[in-house]
């Protein structure tokens, strides 16, 4: 695997398991946190947010990241496509 330096990623929601069985070779630099109702925190401790989810109904998540003034990378989910 290249290396990642001083980055870590951080993984907030559900669907743990699954991923650390995909992600097992840089575990030392990935993160779980699994579900969470408050994730401000962990959107104030970042640089920048993917967000992945096929699963977001309405795009709270992105609009929390926009809130953070993060820069984000949004995935073809219904609400993300305009």
């Amino acid at each position: 695997m290249p290396s990642i330096g001083a980055a870590h990623l951080l993984l907030v929601g559900p669907d743990e398991e699954e991923l650390k069985t995909e992600l097992q070779d840089a575990e030392e630099k990935i993160h779980f946190t699994g579900y969470t109702a408050n994730p401000e925190r962990y959107f104030a401790a970042a640089d920048i947010a993917c967000l992945p989810s096929r699963r977001e109904g309405f795009g709270v998540a992105l609009i929390e990241a926009f809130r953070h003034a993060l820069a984000t990378t949004p995935f073809d989910v219904l609400v993300n496509e305009s």
